[in-house]
């Protein structure tokens, strides 16, 4: 006796935006995104309205960037270290949607949690 079954699976599939080793990408999973970098830093955004639609782009602004040096200007007056990275959304369609200034971001890097998380606007 034959019977016919079928089996459901869940898949998930993401792909990058870019080549560049430096940017990273994630999609909503249980409300919220985790991105961990090569270096082990991890960035969990939390929406304040999650969208399934939305993918999680994080780049890691170099060093040697004039980014950089941007940021590193932006806390001169600061202490401690500085950590930039470019944090965005993008939706089906490519387009690039800011952060919400009630998302929750947490990073945590070498084994401690940045307290402090600011977001920079060249306005």
């Amino acid at each position: 006796m034959g019977v016919d079954r079928q089996d459901g699976h869940f898949v998930i599939a993401d792909y990058r935006y870019s080549a560049e080793p430096n940017v990273y990408y994630a999609s909503l999973m249980n409300g919220e995104y985790r991105i961990q970098t090569k270096e082990k830093t991890i960035i969990n955004v939390i929406p304040k309205e999650p969208n399934e639609q939305y993918q999680l782009i994080v780049r890691v602004i170099p060093e040697e960037s004039e980014a950089f040096s941007w940021f590193q200007h932006c806390f001169d007056l600061s202490a401690g270290d500085i950590c930039p990275f470019d944090i965005y959304y993008v939706d089906n369609d490519s387009n690039r949607i800011r952060l919400c200034s009630e998302d929750t971001v947490n990073i945590s890097a070498n084994g401690g949690i940045f307290k402090d998380v600011y977001s920079l606007s060249p306005d």
